[in-house]
């Protein structure tokens, strides 16, 4: 079989006979052969993988968002490359630095933990970044946020509809930009009903 033959047999739409598409796939097959669509779609933006920059993925909400983005990707005929950046920032940085060698069309950064260096690392190397519920902004950054004002109203309307008057409010020392976000809004809202929590 001609080489040429066996790269139209591996292209979607190439003219190819059915009895040589069969000779191809039959010497695919016992030899193991796979197309390496990384090197293939090189220089084409619809064919490179995605990363997903995440942390705490064992927690509901990031495990769920992980689940959803990855099914949608692949239904999209991408392939998702997850960094987990849960652990010491040297280490997550180094794993970027590799997804980044594999030519990743975009990043999706999936929560407040991953610092801004690799944020920027990610707009250097020319990808499209979406960020959610974080608050950098840029060139080619996109942004997916929650409206914390209405969900904190909301929050505040439960505790007050349940007789509560006297309200604490629990940080966390990470500061995230979403839990600062979440922080702010709340206690945006019980001071417009005369609240004063404590902190």
């Amino acid at each position: 079989m001609s080489r040429s033959a066996v790269s139209r047999t591996f292209t979607d739409g190439a003219s190819v006979s059915d009895r040589t598409r069969a000779k191809v796939m039959a010497a695919a097959k016992e030899l193991n052969y796979h197309v390496n669509h990384l090197a293939r779609g090189i220089s084409k933006d619809e064919s490179r993988p995605v990363c997903l920059l995440a942390s705490n993925m064992t927690k509901p909400y990031h495990g769920m968002l992980l689940d959803a983005l990855t099914r949608r990707l692949q239904a999209a005929g991408r392939m998702a490359m997850v960094i987990n950046v849960t652990a010491d920032p040297e280490s997550a940085q180094e794993a970027l630095e590799r997804a980044l060698s594999y030519r990743a069309s975009a990043s999706i950064v999936m929560s407040g933990t991953p610092p801004g260096q690799m944020v920027q690392s990610c707009v250097d190397a020319g990808q499209k970044v979406i960020l959610i519920n974080r608050g950098e902004a840029g060139p080619g950054v996109h942004q997916v946020r929650i409206d914390y004002r209405d969900a904190m109203a909301d929050a505040l309307h439960m505790l007050l509809r349940a007789g509560c008057r006297r309200i604490g409010l629990a940080g966390s020392s990470k500061g995230t930009p979403s839990l600062a976000s979440r922080e702010r809004m709340f206690l945006g809202a019980a001071a417009a009903s005369g609240l004063d929590p404590a902190v």
